[in-house]
């Protein structure tokens, strides 16, 4: 896994084996940013279930103003760090090590917008869950207006035009994977 363009591209992410993390993969990232276009300039980035950080780190790469990663896991959050120390983007990024309800709840305390938020939560996480997380964001208005939640999902799960001020604007299938592009209105 790579970083795919901008100041950083080519380096290498690193990130735990195992069936705990589904790093996105880079035709998948690939087609994000493709599709979030120059969005990402001056960004401020929320990186929801971050893992390697690989789609927080892609977006500083491309002209990312500053980043918020999640990341529950301690070893997966070693990788995390390593990751952002050797893509020199330590001083535009933030890791916060806990559950992203709780991080969710603490951005809100601070008042903090985010431009950008990714969300690529483990495909084992109920339903239930995500659609409370993604509600979470919504009611904590952490997007600024007009920003976009970027939602990587099996192509099980929809939610489609269920969250009153997020709007879904395409959803994008690659195999058994769907990525929903929502604004917040």
């Amino acid at each position: 896994m790579r970083v795919i363009a901008g100041k950083a591209k080519g380096r290498k992410l690193k990130c735990k084996k195992g069936l705990s993390t589904r790093p996105m993969t880079n035709r998948i990232k690939k087609m994000v940013f493709d599709t979030l276009s120059n969005k990402v300039v001056d960004a401020y980035i929320l990186d929801l279930y971050a893992g390697s950080g690989s789609l927080g780190i892609e977006a500083l790469s491309r002209g990312g103003k500053r980043a918020v990663f999640v990341e529950k896991d301690y070893t997966v959050a070693n990788f995390l760090k390593q990751n952002i120390i050797n893509t020199s983007f330590k001083d535009v990024s933030d890791i916060f090590i806990m559950n992203v309800t709780k991080s969710i709840n603490i951005l809100a305390n601070k008042k903090l917008k985010f431009n950008i938020i990714f969300c690529d939560p483990p495909y084992k996480i109920n339903e239930v869950k995500i659609k409370n997380i993604l509600e979470k964001i919504v009611k904590s208005e952490l997007l600024t207006i007009d920003g976009e939640l970027i939602y990587h999902h099996s192509k099980r799960i929809s939610f489609s035009e269920i969250f009153e001020k997020l709007k879904l604007i395409k959803d994008k299938k690659v195999g058994e994977s769907v990525v929903s592009f929502y604004r917040y209105i």
